[in-house]
């Protein structure tokens, strides 16, 4: 078996073939992954600047107690492994609105401000291994049985008393070693090049999923270099061999992942933009008829006489406010909840279908290792209702400890007063506009997000899918080498 692999080795390392196709990987790697670099140090920097922006502008609100009826943005820290694999993370908006009164959808896409980009695609490693490498992999091996048969080697090799198992799986080895250098050593030397230039470190918990990544991709190249070799054992000649799998790698990289996302929004609808503001437009309309009827019922579970509403106006309309607003937060909840719940309906029944291409496994997979896939649009939604809450809660603490008459002079930029006659007076403060309230205390919005092994143990479906193909094509490719005719 050895002499099978180091001829294989040898046949391919030193033909013009390998010569092109490595760089061209190499090529491709680096750009990629320098690329990816620049885009996420450009979005990291945007997003430090946009904060300070936010908390700038919240600063001069002018009064504490104007905080808890401010809107607030929340701005999304790119994750360091986009820089391999950006996923959905330039479709998804980078930032949330927060207030009082709604709950943040996630806003202001990539796309949006660079619509090119939606039009020619992004390019990152994830894509670089899923079309370009898998297409290396079938080139590398789609003639390694016919090809053989054709030159009459092959019969040569049999009639040696060499064991056919041994023969497949030398070629196996043989062909897979070029595969993991075009790989690693382009990616490798890239990492070290920008740990060297750019200053980029990496924390032991990324390197650990940065290994996952790359373990995934080598299983990936496997699975299409195993298609090859059985595309060769089943076929009489090369051409065959290499008309059907190229058929097979056009269903698996372009057309089933496409196809079963459109046939999953068929079977499993999930919530339009349109609908959810039209739910939201009818809640509005029935809310104004809400506070009449909150209304009522508290007159007349309060009775009182006109004197004494007067007296405790404020009192009532605050009780009804409190009521207007528990209703309007399980509203929203309800209504979140449902939005979320058919999103996912619709990603599993995605996934599911997807799932027999082993492209679409890849990009679940690196999705999942990366935090770039619709699990992080989760993340992200998640965390900014829990930063909401922490906001909200923030702010009416500090509103709390400020009088009415304090607010009324910080929103106005005035001092209240009354003149000899007793009438109100307002005395403008010169430069009380510029006065900055002091947010020391305020929460900072961060996504909580899991570690590793969790990240991890969310790929291993996808992971296990990809082993499942390699072994079937595997058996594939042996049992049809078994039978194989080399006159």
């Amino acid at each position: 078996m050895w002499l099978i692999i180091s001829k294989e080795l040898r046949q391919l390392l030193y033909s013009p073939r390998f010569l092109i196709i490595g760089l061209t990987s190499f090529a491709l790697i680096t750009l990629t992954v320098f690329n990816g670099y620049a885009s996420y140090d450009a979005e990291r920097k945007s997003a430090f600047v946009g904060r300070q922006i936010a908390l700038d502008q919240l600063a001069s609100s002018g009064s504490y107690t104007r905080l808890p009826y401010r809107q607030v943005e929340a701005i999304r820290l790119p994750d360091k492994l986009s820089i391999f694999d950006i996923g959905i993370a330039g479709a998804v908006g980078r930032k949330g609105t927060i207030s009082q009164w709604n709950f943040s959808r996630a806003s202001e896409s990539k796309y949006k401000q660079d619509p090119v980009l939606m039009l020619f695609g992004e390019l990152d490693l994830t894509f670089v291994c899923g079309v370009i490498l898998s297409l290396f992999a079938i080139l590398f091996s789609y003639g390694a049985v016919s090809g053989e048969k054709e030159r009459g080697t092959l019969q040569l090799i049999i009639s040696n008393s060499v064991k056919r198992t041994s023969v497949i799986l030398g070629k196996l080895i043989g062909l897979f070693f070029p595969l993991v250098l075009i790989l690693l050593v382009p990616l490798l030397l890239s990492i070290a090049m920008l740990m060297l230039a750019a200053d980029f470190t990496l924390s032991p918990d990324e390197w650990l999923r940065l290994a996952a990544m790359t373990g995934s991709m080598l299983l990936y190249l496997l699975v299409f270099l195993l298609i090859g070799l059985a595309g060769s054992a089943l076929t009489r000649n090369s051409f065959n061999s290499f008309v059907l799998c190229l058929l097979v790698w056009v269903c698996s990289v372009v057309v089933i992942p496409k196809i079963m996302v459109h046939v999953a929004q068929q079977v499993s609808p999930s919530m339009s933009y349109q609908e959810y503001i039209e739910i939201f437009r009818k809640f509005r309309v029935e809310s104004r008829h809400s506070y009449e009827r909150l209304m009522r019922e508290y007159l007349q579970n309060h009775p009182m006489k006109e004197e004494d509403f007067r007296q405790r106006s404020s009192e009532v309309f605050e009780a009804v406010n409190n009521e207007i607003n528990k209703e309007r937060e399980e509203f929203f909840a309800e209504l979140t909840r449902e939005q979320r719940r058919r999103r996912q309906a619709m990603l599993n029944s995605a996934t599911a279908l997807a799932s027999i291409s082993p492209t679409s496994c890849l990009d679940f997979a690196l999705h999942s290792l990366s935090n770039t896939g619709p699990q992080m649009l989760e993340m992200f939604e998640e965390s900014l209702d829990n930063y909401r809450r922490d906001f909200l809660s923030y702010a009416e603490s500090v509103a709390e400890k400020y009088e009415e008459e304090a607010d009324l002079e910080g929103m106005m930029s005035v001092r209240v007063g009354r003149d000899k006659d007793g009438y109100v007076e307002f005395t403008f403060n010169e430069g009380a506009s510029d006065s900055k309230l002091d947010l020391a205390g305020m929460p900072v919005f961060a996504m909580r997000l899991p570690g590793a092994p969790q990240m991890i143990a969310r790929a291993l479906p996808w992971l296990l899918a990809l082993a499942l193909m390699a072994v079937i094509f595997f058996a594939a490719a042996y049992v049809a080498f078994l039978r194989y005719d080399v006159r």
